[in-house]
């Protein structure tokens, strides 16, 4: 678990490459969590605006843990940015579900992003995965 959560850590400080390298390893020396690395993956494509490749990665991930908000936020974001706005607003959809509360955090007081795997590091990235998931439907 060590590689897994310092891959973590890696997306968290914006360095997604050195992530996928942590993640792999950490896949190597635990095959069983694969379902829970493939979300961190997903995280590390996303940032890297590997939209199409975060995709497949962060679905095994809800196949795995179909209450993970993280993982359907990530998929909204991933399905807005490649234009397929239905399968973002199911993903939004999915987020209400799970948690029926669920708000956005307030743009115009730089508050935190929506995306907790950015902790507040890229202010543009996390501008933009925020409108991303306003356009969701996610208010």
């Amino acid at each position: 678990m060590g590689y897994t959560f310092l891959a973590v850590a890696l997306n968290a400080a914006g360095k997604p490459a050195e992530a996928l390298r942590a993640i792999d390893k950490a896949m190597r020396l635990d095959p069983a969590g694969h379902d829970f690395h493939a979300g961190v993956v997903g995280n590390a494509y996303i940032l890297m605006g590997r939209y199409q490749e975060a995709i497949p990665s962060i679905q095994r991930s809800v196949v795995a843990f179909p209450n993970a908000l993280w993982a359907h936020l990530d998929l909204a974001i991933a399905y807005t940015e490649l234009g397929r706005d239905r399968d973002a607003h199911a993903e939004a959809a999915e987020v209400m579900r799970i948690s029926p509360s669920y708000v956005l955090p307030a743009l115009e007081k730089g508050s935190y992003s929506a995306v907790p795997f950015l902790a507040g590091k890229d202010k543009v990235l996390q501008q933009r995965f925020d409108a991303d998931l306003r356009k969701a439907s996610l208010k």
